[in-house]
């Protein structure tokens, strides 16, 4: 059986996304479980772009449907340290730095927040959260929460206008913020319609910070297919990884967006194929080093910024006894000495940078996680 290109499963995403339409709306089941949208079982049978490979797509599915209540012990004298995005439980965690304790927790499905993914904290320490589905199951959002807050202090909906009589639906993976009070998400998939037509993208979108209310604007990044995690460098330029062609070359690749809420400019940075598979893009070291994960090498491969050839790898991460692991997204800690990444196989990989160190922390109270972020970051 021949396996089917980048560009023939854009195309069958298209086809589903416009015969399935936007998920149907459907309350919490009586275990607190919540109804599978079509398009997260599609992602778990590899049809359509998902932000980690099919088969932890499948274990997400697995623990979403018999998902238990989490009942964890809070240790309310330890210092929250690191957030980790769990989708099996429904939950972002509240870690002491090294993980082992919970301090607190967030109950994203309460919050209307769905199959979340990248998670971020800003430089004031709140917590920012790409949900792929809202309450309605229509499109995506981007939720922040205070220091403190069980409940988003903003929310971004992720859906507008396209152009006379064209609009759209976001299902956002990823989320970043700069300092110009601009917030970003990259949707990994979006569908756009113009009356009963619609086609399935990627795009980044984005709104000002200080008016979540307002339409989100649309990028359009004529290589992408599916933007699958981004992150920002203090010149407000947007690092974005994901599906690409270009010319005939597809696969994973990098590119940059710079002035992205003026006059977007398109460079491709990493060439289609040379991510075996996209994980996590992050910014560091002041806005000097771009971190770029492979899920499946299991690596963090930095880049000076402005860009140039690799100045270092980090990782391997730790895999399993059976050989496995699957680093999705993550940050570093406020002196870039430690990085965290939530593992899809279900643990955290911790690195101290210096002497490229890594272990993992496990617990019954993780279950799928995409997503860490250290309490300060280093934004």
């Amino acid at each position: 059986m021949r396996v089917l290109t980048l560009r023939e499963l854009a195309a069958a995403a298209a086809f589903f996304a416009a015969c399935l339409g936007p998920a149907t709306a459907g309350s919490l089941h009586p275990n607190g479980t919540v109804p599978i949208p079509e398009r997260i079982r599609l992602q778990a049978t590899g049809l359509i772009p998902a932000p980690v490979p099919a088969s932890a797509m499948q274990r997400l599915v697995g623990a979403v449907e018999s998902r238990p209540r989490l009942h964890v012990h809070f240790d309310r004298n330890a210092t929250l340290g690191l957030w980790l995005q769990d989708g099996g439980y429904g939950s972002f965690l509240g870690l002491t730095a090294n993980g082992k304790k919970i301090v607190t927790a967030i109950s994203e499905t309460s919050n209307g927040c769905f199959f979340s993914n990248g998670i971020k904290v800003d430089h004031a320490r709140n917590l920012w959260a790409a949900c792929e589905y809202n309450a309605s199951f229509s499109n995506g959002v981007i939720q922040e929460y205070a220091p403190g807050g069980s409940a988003p202090s903003a929310t971004y909906n992720d859906s507008g206008s396209c152009g006379s009589g064209c609009t759209f639906a976001g299902y956002p993976t990823d989320v970043a913020v700069d300092g110009s009070g601009h917030v970003f998400a990259a949707n990994i998939g979006a569908q756009a319609c113009i009356g009963s037509q619609c086609n399935y993208n990627g795009n980044v979108a984005w709104w000002n910070a200080n008016s979540p209310s307002s339409p989100a604007t649309i990028i359009y990044d004529p290589n992408m297919t599916a933007v699958y995690f981004l992150d920002v460098d203090r010149a407000g330029n947007v690092y974005v990884d994901g599906q690409e062609c270009i010319a005939s070359n597809c696969g994973f690749g990098v590119d940059e967006i710079s002035t992205p809420t003026t006059a977007p400019a398109f460079t491709n940075l990493i060439p289609p194929g040379a991510i075996t598979f996209g994980g996590g893009v992050y910014v560091s070291n002041h806005g000097t080093t771009l971190n770029v994960t492979d899920q499946a090498a299991r690596t963090i491969t930095q880049y000076p910024l402005p860009f140039g050839p690799a100045s270092g790898v980090l990782g391997p991460t730790l895999a399993n006894y059976f050989g496995l692991g699957d680093p999705v997204s993550g940050g570093f800690n406020r002196g870039d000495t430690e990085q965290a990444d939530g593992d899809a196989l279900g643990w955290l990989d911790l690195g101290k940078l210096g002497g490229n160190r890594w272990a993992v922390v496990s617990s019954n109270n993780f279950s799928s996680p995409y997503g860490a972020a250290y309490v300060p970051s280093d934004k």
